[in-house]
């Protein structure tokens, strides 16, 4: 274990797995017959008062075996992965001390992770000092900050990016609190694991049977009081209860037993249910492993506030159908064809998966926001747009800092820059610089001239500049080759550097639990890398077909989430609808390598960012719905989910199937499926 200071110490038998899979039985079993005490793994069972609601072991079980970790803190106290594994080691010394064998039991994966590995705690928040730093941030640009940690803690500066600005201000945090730098505290206070004889028993009965007896346990709640439990919790204390807001049954009672008002209380953003029976059986409608493809720029008609970005009348999906025959067979059966507007003749009766559309809350129609919103983050403030070219002062700033002249600045489409200002670039080496109707900074170059990592250099520069400083989303690296305006291609090299998500997604909160997520296309631009697991950038979307095909094989559980960004690039912004229709049969042809690939507990999901309809007048992005095609083993088909108010709720369904707290926006439709 490198980096981790190593204890030696006597065994401990640890009992894992999934909610109701029987892992208290077996414990007390395994302690009753072995001389053992149990110490509790469970992020719920550590609150007084929340019995029911956590399934703690009874007056009588503790009567047989003792106990730990039960009824450590308050509900409205925080207690922390580090707090956990702190008071299970003093715990775990003092059983074995006593010569009794340690039996760990519990759900919690952080906890039992903290409890062997150690965690890095470092010294506290500084809530003053995070303002001052985020107002300096917010003033004069993250390189500031980051320009800052390089003087004090040159290693930590070298590894975090310059736009990560939560690790750049917690490392700054550090050296300011302590006179340590974070690089220091790292070699000096590793955290502590101990080398004990580990038994780790992990439960994985049949989905079958953990539904029923998920089912059972549920109800077992609400006749063993859980409501009354929960009022009484509430009526006790004034602030929001997190252990109450995680407690799925709960959150699925009817409004008779807990009227909007109390939910709302405990569970933020969430309205009423119907009354009636709770919901136990759609709860164990989950999914082990989702597969979201995001298709950039398929539209499926003008959102509602089409008209507010001039997109009256847009419709990818249904101008590219009615183009000419379009032969896609599995995406019709998937409900593909059920959602554009303006075309019908690929309409199907009943669509094997579930369908529906997303409508987009964001200030904006770029991809970055896209993102971000099924993420479960909404923009509510625009990023700047520049159609006229960016201003002289952030261009000369730019040429400066680069040495080198520009080219260009001024709005145009990818293939036309190229075709007007190609020759010139391989004769000046001067990078073309231009923009759109969206909130992008791109620079292009010949591979040849000017190499990708260096391009890659100067976009990050230009980052620092436009985004940083004037309000812009992302900046785009735009490799070509060729030798000729009548031959010069884009390369799949190009990359993205947007800003980084402006709170927590849904990626961070898998991330937070545990979750592997793995990237596929620019998923791990978009996102910044944050939580991210793995990622491989594409060269197609064929491409992208085969890394998700790949991923699938390789990522048991979690997310895979992939773009598919040749819809946008290649044929959207070049109103190219014959290429566009081709790239579409493209995809229904690899629909099949995914789906016969997919487990009983997986789901799919097809859907987009924003529209990009090549048949539109202008070459810029759409204000259009997307699709929401569900498919998936558990998915109920022919289920309609009408038009969501929002992309979010794609993010909201996911963290509600993860059992991850409630995102910031989004209404959930798991139940529906």
């Amino acid at each position: 274990m490198d980096g981790v200071a190593v204890v030696a110490a006597p065994p401990v038998v640890a009992i894992v797995g999934p909610t109701a899979s029987g892992k208290s039985a077996l414990a007390l079993a395994v302690a009753r017959e072995r001389g053992g005490e149990i110490v509790s793994c469970d992020s719920l069972q550590v609150y007084r008062g929340l019995d029911v609601g956590s399934a703690k072991a009874t007056a009588d079980e503790r009567a047989m075996v003792p106990h730990h970790l039960l009824d450590v803190v308050e509900p409205d106290q925080d207690f922390s992965a580090a707090d956990y594994a702190r008071r299970a080691r003093l715990a775990i010394d003092d059983i074995t001390a006593r010569g009794c064998l340690p039996v760990v039991a519990g759900g919690t994966g952080l906890y039992l992770r903290a409890l062997r590995r150690g965690l890095f705690v470092g010294p506290s928040r500084d809530p003053d000092l995070r303002h001052r730093l985020e107002a300096m941030a917010r003033r004069h640009g993250d390189a500031r900050l980051h320009r800052l940690l390089a003087r004090v803690d040159p290693d930590a500066a070298a590894r975090i990016e310059v736009n990560d600005r939560l690790r750049v201000i917690r490392a700054l945090e550090v050296y300011r609190a302590s006179g340590r730098t974070l690089s220091a505290h790292h070699r000096a206070d590793a955290p502590v694991a101990d080398r004990r004889r580990w038994l780790v028993v992990g439960l994985d009965p049949p989905r079958d049977a953990l539904r029923a007896a998920v089912e059972a346990r549920t109800r077992a709640m609400f006749e063993g009081g859980l409501i009354a439990e929960a009022r009484e919790l509430l009526g006790r204390f004034d602030s929001e209860l997190r252990p109450l807001r995680a407690n799925d049954a709960l959150r699925e009672a009817p409004d008779d037993v807990v009227p909007s008002s109390g939910r709302r209380a405990l569970v933020p953003g969430s309205g009423g249910r119907a009354r009636g029976d709770p919901g136990v059986a759609r709860l164990m409608r989950r999914f082990g492993r989702a597969i979201v493809v995001v298709c950039d720029g398929l539209g499926v008609g003008e959102a509602p506030d089409a008209a507010a970005f001039g997109d009256q009348g847009s419709d990818t999906l249904g101008h590219v159908l009615a183009s000419r025959e379009v032969r896609i067979p599995h995406l019709k059966e998937l409900g593909l064809g059920n959602l554009t507007p303006t075309y019908d003749g690929a309409r199907h009766p009943r669509p094997e998966g579930a369908w529906g559309k997303m409508a987009e809350k964001s200030a904006g129609k770029d991809t970055a926001t896209g993102h971000w919103e099924m993420a479960g983050l909404v923009t509510r403030t625009a990023f700047k747009v520049y159609s006229g070219g960016f201003p002289l002062d952030a261009v000369r700033m730019f040429e400066e800092r680069i040495g080198r002249k520009v080219l260009g600045n001024k709005s145009a489409s990818g293939t036309e820059i190229l075709k007007e200002l190609g020759e010139e670039h391989l004769r000046t080496s001067s990078p073309i610089l231009y923009t759109s109707g969206d909130s992008v900074f791109q620079v292009a170059a010949h591979e040849e001239v000017i190499p990708p990592d260096e391009l890659y250099r100067i976009c990050r520069i230009g980052y620092e500049i436009a985004c940083l400083q004037y309000g812009v989303c992302r900046v785009i690296a735009r490799p070509f080759v060729g030798t000729t305006r009548e031959n010069f291609k884009r390369t799949p090299n190009r990359r993205d550097f947007p800003v980084p998500p402006a709170g927590e997604t849904l990626l961070d909160r898998l991330a937070g639990a545990g979750w592997p997520v793995f990237g596929v296309g620019k998923i791990e631009d978009i996102f910044t890398g944050r939580g991210i697991s793995g990622a491989v950038h594409t060269t197609s979307d064929s491409d992208g077909i085969d890394q998700t095909v790949k991923a699938m094989e390789e990522t048991e559980r979690g997310l895979i989430f992939t773009n598919l960004v040749d819809f946008d690039t290649l044929y959207g912004h070049r109103n190219d609808v014959p290429g566009y229709a081709a790239n579409l049969e493209l995809l229904d042809a690899r629909i099949p390598d995914v789906l016969e690939r997919m487990r009983e507990d997986d789901v799919f999901i097809l859907t987009a960012d924003h529209g990009c309809d090549p048949a539109d007048v202008s070459t810029d992005h759409t204000r259009e719905n997307v699709p929401l095609l569900v498919h998936g083993a558990r998915v109920r088909p022919g289920r309609e989910l009408g038009v969501r108010a929002t992309f979010a709720d794609l993010g909201a369904t996911l963290a509600q199937n993860f059992e991850l707290p409630p995102l910031a926006a989004g209404t959930s439709f798991l139940e529906e499926l």
